[in-house]
């Protein structure tokens, strides 16, 4: 919806702008909004701030997460190869254990896991005091505190599908 990208262009994107005048903008890391936030605020920053690098993990993390799932197949395709099992063999199991509805309980997990990364390194970015040391450990303090909410979080989907018999 270009008039979505639009309005983000003249509101939101104005407003990261002046909230930076006269400072650097490295990033800007969403880890939500829709493609007319993202394209929108995109638009002004290419612009006004050519050195930004923008971060849309909420529009990646499906995409890693489907790229992930090949992955992991073509890596069991192999291993198996190695044991000389046929391909074939593999494919069959696969497709006996493997239902479209474990793909999309994955993918629906992703945008959550994005806005969770994303919104843990905004948080640990913003914390962040000054020098070089203490961006090494506002750094460490993101990772650490994502994996643990991962980990939760990914704990709560597996009870949640569970009972749902998902």
């Amino acid at each position: 919806n270009e008039a979505n990208a639009d309005m983000h262009s003249r509101t939101t994107a104005r407003e990261i702008v002046e909230d930076f005048k006269g400072e650097p903008l490295d990033y800007w890391v969403t880890g939500f909004g829709t493609g007319g936030t993202i394209k929108g605020v995109a638009r002004v920053l290419k612009k006004e701030s050519p050195v930004t690098r923008i971060i849309a993990a909420l529009l990646m993390m499906p995409l890693l997460c489907i790229f992930s799932d090949l992955i992991g197949i073509l890596g069991g395709a192999l291993t198996m190869i190695s044991f000389n099992i046929p391909i074939s063999a593999f494919l069959h199991e696969v497709d006996s254990l493997v239902d479209v509805k474990d793909l999309l309980a994955g993918l629906a997990k992703a945008p959550v896991f994005a806005v969770l990364i994303a919104g843990v390194g905004c948080l640990r970015g913003l914390q962040t005091q000054t020098g070089a040391s203490a961006v090494g450990i506002s750094a460490t303090r993101a990772v650490v505190t994502a994996i643990i909410l991962l980990v939760v979080v990914d704990g709560i989907y597996a009870f949640i599908y569970y009972l749902l018999d998902i």
